[in-house]
C-alpha cells in the first residue's frame, strides 16, 4: 500500500475524480511506490521517522499519478479544423514516471558521474618479466 492516498491525488487535481479514475489512481499509487522503493529500499522506515520526507513522498507519488490521469492516452497534440490543443509532455506524459527533479527531492541525484582512474607511480629498480629481470 502506497504512502500517498487517492485523497492526496484528489487534493492536487483541479476537478473531482470519477470512480474509474479513483480505481486507476489507487493502482498507480502502488506502482509509483514500487518504482521509488526500488531505489530507496527503506522508504517506509524513512517516511515513518521523518514527517517532512513522508510529505515529499506523498507529493512525488501523487504528482506521478496526476501526469497519467491528466492525459491517460499520452496525447501530445490534437487538431480539429481551426482548433488546436497541445499538452506539455512534462506535465501530462501519460506514463507513470518519477522525474529527475522529484528524485532529487527524495534525496537521490541522477546524472553524470566521473570515473577517476588510479594511476600509480612507476616502480624503480629491476622488474621481472617473462624473460627474466630487466632494469
Amino acid at each position: 500500500m502506497a504512502i500517498a492516498t487517492v485523497t492526496d491525488v484528489q487534493d492536487r487535481f483541479n476537478r473531482p475524480l470519477t470512480p474509474e479514475e479513483e480505481t486507476l489512481a489507487e493502482t498507480l499509487l502502488d506502482d509509483a511506490e514500487i518504482k521509488i522503493r526500488r531505489r530507496i529500499p527503506n522508504l517506509a522506515a524513512r517516511a515513518a521517522a521523518d514527517a517532512e520526507f513522508a510529505e515529499t513522498v506523498v507529493m512525488v507519488e501523487a504528482n506521478a499519478v496526476l501526469r497519467v490521469l491528466r492525459n491517460p492516452e499520452g496525447y501530445r497534440q490534437e487538431t480539429d479544423g481551426d482548433y488546436s490543443y497541445s499538452v506539455s509532455a512534462a506535465v501530462a506524459s501519460g506514463r507513470l514516471m518519477i522525474l529527475d527533479e522529484e528524485w532529487a527531492d527524495l534525496g537521490l541525484n541522477r546524472g553524470a558521474f566521473t570515473i577517476r582512474p588510479k594511476i600509480g607511480t612507476p616502480r624503480r629498480g629491476p622488474m621481472r618479466c617473462r624473460r627474466g629481470w630487466w632494469p
